[in-house]
């Protein structure tokens, strides 16, 4: 059986835990804070669009995409500052690039522009 959105979204939240965990002290309360409340807030987007009409469901997703994106733009910056290694990095941009690719193709078959906010 396949992975749903709602399956990688769950994985995305708990590489974003492995990831935050090894952060030093100092960006962990901050970034890491954010990262980790980026992801939970992608899981209820995911689940707020499985479980609306289909003409809303859009709204949720476009918004779970700029969730993912914030979610890469904190993640790079961490990798520039030298907070973690490029395999760690790695590692989180392929569970991002699995959701994202998963809510862009629900957006796909919605009708909806993935890239329209």
């Amino acid at each position: 059986m396949p992975e749903t959105a709602v399956d990688k979204s769950r994985k995305l939240l708990l590489v974003l835990d492995e990831y935050v965990a090894r952060l030093p002290r100092d960006r962990k309360f901050t970034l890491g804070d954010r990262l980790l409340e980026r992801g939970l807030d992608i899981i209820e987007e995911i689940v707020a669009a499985f479980y609306s009409p289909r003409q809303e469901k859009s709204r949720f997703l476009k918004r779970a995409n700029i969730n993912l994106e914030v979610i890469r733009q904190i993640a790079r910056c961490l990798l520039e500052n030298k907070t973690h290694d490029i395999r760690k990095h790695e590692h989180l941009n392929r569970a991002i690039d699995d959701l994202g690719t998963s809510v862009g193709g629900w957006l796909k078959s919605l009708g909806a522009p993935a890239s329209d906010a």
